[in-house]
């Protein structure tokens, strides 16, 4: 028994002999699992690459060091994987994208006892990539394949990698809605006009708009623009500064705005392929349906108040089932106020039948004499749906009653149909 327990009590001793040595001079875990490394942003990743603008895109990334031992000193270096690397990742599909269209910023990575991670970064040569893709046959599949390796630490054999795929995106500006419409009734109103990009905008960059052409133009003296028709757009912003377009109330009826981007500072921001179109509305005046009369209702359809629905569909129809009158059928309007510069227009009912040819309008201030201010004999349309916007008309007095007399339609009928109407004065 005494043999026995000397035995154990010398083995004990060996051991704790050892056990002191180790301690002293040996690390009897195994190096590799101190510290152990791994790249943060691991797996499948994707970079945004704007193209023409004459930049290289960056991708960053983390070499992190963890483990049981935090201030261990140790070292990775990057590698760019092989494709039966990737296939064996699964990732059969994937091309690497040829060398010489990236760089590494950083290839060595060098911890302390006081640091846990050390950045790096993918440089990208974008227009050169875009290039290459451009013929290739399945641009998708090609990525910047990184992985890291160490002598000196264990890797995290699922997290030492990252597949960086190259988003190509060339930057435009474009108007936020298409058009507007701004309605000025005397002095003067302002248009705000805003310009977007598709992503927050890397740069601080400036626009100039200009005025366009087109049909019905707003004349150069009824308008201004803000700031010489400069707009900026700052980094991290999707939306411009605002656009100022103020109109002028001088004249009468609907015209046209047409503006487009003649300039943008930033190289390689391409510009909007149509123009903006910003419609006037100047001295419209708001029409209600007890503001209307006709001498010629046609009691089975069309009344009167379809007129000034706002829907080109329905319309106003006089009368052709009866006989309300042997005068010209006709329609009035009677204002608020006293007016004696005038413009009209009216939208033509989308039938063959009933188009004005000859119009003759005449002006009352109490309901019951009236006086020919114009007659229309010329330049009325006569096709389904159509559109006639009048001139000024200056009568020689303010009336307060507009009375429309159809004295002759293009089918020869004494009854006249309208889709819509606008009546503009001042």
């Amino acid at each position: 028994k005494y043999i026995i327990m000397n035995k154990i009590t010398k083995y004990i001793a060996a051991i704790g002999v050892l056990s002191l040595m180790g301690c002293e001079k040996y690390d009897l875990i195994p190096a590799e699992y101190n510290s152990v490394l791994l790249i943060k942003e691991n797996g499948s990743q994707e970079v945004t690459l704007y193209t023409d603008v004459n930049e290289k895109g960056t991708f960053e990334f983390t070499v992190m060091k963890a483990g049981k031992n935090p201030q261990a000193v140790t070292s990775a270096e990057t590698e760019v994987m092989t494709e039966a690397q990737m296939t064996a990742l699964g990732y059969s599909t994937n091309k690497i994208l040829p060398a010489e269209l990236y760089s590494l910023s950083t290839t060595q990575f060098q911890f302390g006892a006081d640091n846990m991670y050390q950045k790096g970064s993918v440089v990208l040569n974008n227009d050169a990539i875009k290039t290459f893709l451009s013929t290739a046959e399945n641009p998708a599949a090609y990525v910047v394949p990184i992985q890291i390796k160490s002598a000196t630490s264990k890797i995290n054999t699922e997290k030492n990698y990252f597949l960086l795929r190259p988003i190509l995106l060339k930057p435009s500006v474009d108007y936020e809605v298409s058009e507007k419409e701004i309605a000025v009734n005397g002095g003067e109103a302002t248009q705000e006009i805003f310009f977007t990009l598709p992503f927050a905008s890397p740069w601080d960059f400036e626009c100039t708009v200009a005025t366009s052409t087109g049909s019905n133009l707003l004349p150069a003296g009824q308008y201004t623009i803000e700031n010489g028709g400069k707009i900026t757009f700052s980094k991290g912003s999707k939306r411009s500064s605002a656009l100022r377009v103020t109109v002028k109330a001088d004249l009468l009826g609907n015209y046209n705005l047409p503006l487009k981007i003649s300039h943008i500072s930033k190289e390689g921001v391409a510009k909007p392929t149509n123009d903006f179109m910003l419609r006037t509305v100047i001295n419209k005046i708001h029409l209600t349906k007890e503001m209307l009369a006709t001498n010629a209702q046609e009691p089975s359809e069309g009344p009167i108040a379809n007129m000034i629905d706002g829907n080109p569909a329905t319309y106003f129809h006089t009368a052709w089932s009866v006989h309300p009158t042997d005068d010209a059928h006709n329609f009035s309007v009677t204002l608020a106020n006293p007016i004696r510069k005038f413009s009209f227009q009216y939208t033509n009912r989308n039938h063959p039948n009933g188009k004005p040819k000859v119009i003759k309008i005449l002006g009352s201030n109490d309901g019951t004499n009236f006086t020919e201010i114009t007659t229309i004999s010329s330049g009325l349309p006569a096709g389904a749906a159509t559109i006639y916007t009048s001139g000024v008309i200056e009568a020689n007095t303010a009336y307060k009653i507009l009375r429309f007399d159809v004295t002759q339609t293009y089918a020869g009928s004494k009854y006249f149909c309208l889709a819509e109407l606008s009546i503009f004065g001042k």
